[in-house]
């Protein structure tokens, strides 16, 4: 299989043989203003109990309102994220440099000496890859209705970190795997491909 990027996703080249990738948005800016909208009122309504109970308007089993506020500012996080947060890859030979760039903020993981894994939430029975699912469910990721979760990771020995996968954007699991060829092309890193699909 010929590795592609996902639809959407821009390719150009950079210095030093690498590529520039950008990264195409999650969602519309629209559904991250809704989020933003709703972690203020989440946190406006944590903060108007809060001020009940210091005034005794309020009986103690209210404080556990309060834990609005951590929901609320999360909310808001994840909201300026989708928003205004941007995602930019410089791929080259034994280079992974993922830049997320928010508000002027900005965060770079680099990875050297990685490998690339594919992970598939239904069938896979290394422990390493449902420890591997594990965390990106928690980090944000979620099965598709009626169907099993495909997500590639890129892991090194400072740690670990999923991509892609088909909780993005309604993606195919096919999607999936040609990014991970495409990226194991352009590293030299090795793709490691789960049992079932080496069967297809």
């Amino acid at each position: 299989m010929q590795g592609t990027l996902p639809a959407g996703w821009e390719l150009k080249p950079g210095p030093e043989g690498t590529a520039h990738i950008t990264v195409a948005a999650r969602s519309s800016k629209s559904s991250g203003l809704s989020l933003v909208a709703a972690g203020l009122g989440c946190s406006a309504l944590a903060g108007v109990l809060f001020v009940s109970l210091q005034q005794g308007m309020a009986g103690w089993r209210g404080l556990r309102w309060t834990l609005l506020l951590p929901l609320g500012l999360l909310l808001v996080w994840q909201g300026l994220q989708v928003a205004f947060g941007r995602e930019e890859w410089r791929v080259g030979a034994d280079l992974l440099e993922v830049r997320q760039v928010l508000l002027g903020l900005r965060k770079v993981r680099r990875f050297r000496g990685a490998s690339l894994r594919l992970v598939n939430s239904a069938s896979s029975t290394s422990p390493r890859a449902r420890r591997l699912y594990r965390a990106a469910r928690v980090g944000g990721g979620s099965s598709r209705a009626g169907g099993s979760w495909w997500g590639l990771w890129v892991i090194d020995e400072s740690g670990k970190r999923c991509l892609y996968s088909t909780s993005r954007g309604a993606s195919r699991p096919e999607e999936v795997r040609a990014l991970g060829e495409f990226l194991s092309e352009r590293t030299g890193w090795a793709l490691l491909v789960p049992r079932q699909w080496k069967k297809r």
